[in-house]
């Protein structure tokens, strides 16, 4: 509470100024989609972009180097209070560097024209000071308006070749959270300059505290400068709330989603525990605020079962405690019964989504899904594809070939009219159907010593 980094200014203005700030957006979103002004590398605060699909899009990357035995060195930036740090009339220049001009640059002009800050303290209030530097918290327009002021950031960044792409991808970008990549540790220190250049020449400040390098499948990175400032090495970093590690694998997420879902569960342990509260209101409460909480970034670890289970556990404990059941209880059936999602089927419908959205992102995200990798070992794309190849596609009949080998497998034998077992073949029962019947399966009788 008591320190200032904690916070940040607000811009105080009329609503038509509110109302001016929104058109002004939406005329640079549109501008946007129509002569792509923004990287592709910039997902942040774009229409349609998502937190999730950048994250997965660097693991993507890692991934295809990592299974062609290719060296990536990941370098995660962040700046020191970027919004307060961009120059006014450095922001008008960029502008006016990519095109923007006439009524449309004069009207963002005019909302940086002799702008005033002041104090207050309680109920005093300072004199007001001018200040030439900060978009303006609070308007519609200063997200879009940062987006194009950091826009060229990687405009000298050498990047590293994917697998399937036949273009070099130099980093990745969510607002001011930005991503280097290179090939080696001598590209990636030349990279470094270059960001380096970049800040000093547009005023902003690097927060070496907050940033990291990663080094995947090769040897642990050296010490590297950014900002003229000494860069730390780590084998984990917390990415878009991501737990990204050098092995280059999910189970950091799950575990970090399970800890976070038992604390919040431990939280609301009384709520759930109670006698006197409705059960619809536990159900909703598990669905709409513990769920969120272990299925954050399933859209990576979605469609495994398996991964699933260290989460699944969790809410298992949760449902429980509102069935009022013992760890006897058959959980898929109580979860059934009160209408509670798994997380396996939360994860699986939220990579699905994402499978079929992302290939219209304006982000890399696209061409990755567009162009996926040949090999063996399966990445994010090619493991998503094949799933929903294996268990959502339908055929004429609307069966999907999961339905199909299951009704296989639970065939009740009451659907043959006659209970002894025969050779395998074909049948006819007794409304004259022919039924094809595999060969019987020989059970084991295992018997119990008293």
């Amino acid at each position: 509470m008591k320190d200032p980094d904690n916070y940040r200014g607000i811009s105080l203005m009329p609503t038509i100024i509110k109302l001016l700030a929104k058109v002004v957006a939406t005329k640079l979103a549109a501008l946007d989609i129509k002569y792509k002004l923004i990287a592709k590398e910039q997902a942040g605060f774009r229409n349609f972009e998502e937190c999730v699909a950048q994250a997965t899009t660097l693991y993507e990357i890692a991934k295809r180097r990592k299974i062609k035995n290719l060296q990536t060195w990941i370098c995660f930036v962040d700046y020191s209070k970027a919004y307060d740090r961009v120059p006014h009339m450095a922001l008008i220049h960029k502008l006016r560097s990519i095109g923007i001009g006439g009524k449309l640059l004069n009207v963002i002009k005019g909302m940086y024209y002799d702008p005033k800050i002041a104090v207050r303290i309680g109920d005093d209030i300072s004199e007001r000071s001018e200040y030439h530097c900060g978009v303006c918290q609070g308007r519609s327009a200063s997200p879009i308006l940062f987006d194009l002021y950091i826009n060229d950031i990687f405009s000298k960044v050498l990047g590293v070749d994917v697998p399937g792409l036949p273009n070099r991808i130099p980093g990745l970008l969510f607002a001011d959270d930005a991503v280097v990549l290179a090939d080696s540790a001598e590209n990636l220190q030349t990279s470094l300059d270059a960001i380096s250049a970049w800040s000093d020449a547009w005023e902003m400040a690097v927060n070496a505290s907050k940033c990291a390098i990663m080094a995947i499948n090769c040897d642990d990175a050296v010490g590297m400068t950014l900002q003229r400032q000494i860069i730390r090495t780590t084998d984990n970093y917390t990415y878009l709330g991501y737990i990204m590690n050098s092995k280059w694998g999910v189970s950091g997420t799950i575990k970090n989603n399970k800890l976070k879902a038992q604390k919040a569960l431990y939280s609301a342990y009384g709520f759930l525990n109670r006698l006197n509260v409705l059960t619809a209101l536990k159900i909703k409460f598990i669905n709409s605020a513990l769920l969120p909480i272990g299925c954050y970034g399933g859209e990576t670890f979605g469609m495994s079962e398996a991964r699933c289970h260290p989460i699944q556990t969790v809410f298992d404990q949760a449902t429980r405690l509102v069935a009022k059941v013992g760890k006897s209880g058959a959980m898929e059936r109580i979860r059934e019964e009160l209408g509670i999602t798994s997380v396996f089927i939360r994860t699986c419908t939220a990579r699905e989504r994402t499978y079929i959205k992302w290939p219209a992102s304006k982000t890399w995200i696209a061409d990755l899904i567009n162009k996926p990798i040949k090999a063996q070992k399966s990445t994010w794309v090619t493991g998503g594809s094949r799933w929903i190849k294996r268990y959502c596609q339908t055929d004429a009949a609307g069966q999907t070939p999961k339905n199909k080998i299951q009704r296989q497998l639970d065939w009740p034998a009451s659907n043959i009219p006659h209970t002894e077992a025969g050779p395998p073949g074909r049948r006819e029962t007794a409304n004259g159907k022919l039924l094809d019947c595999p060969a019987p399966i020989q059970h084991q009788n295992h018997q119990r010593k008293i």
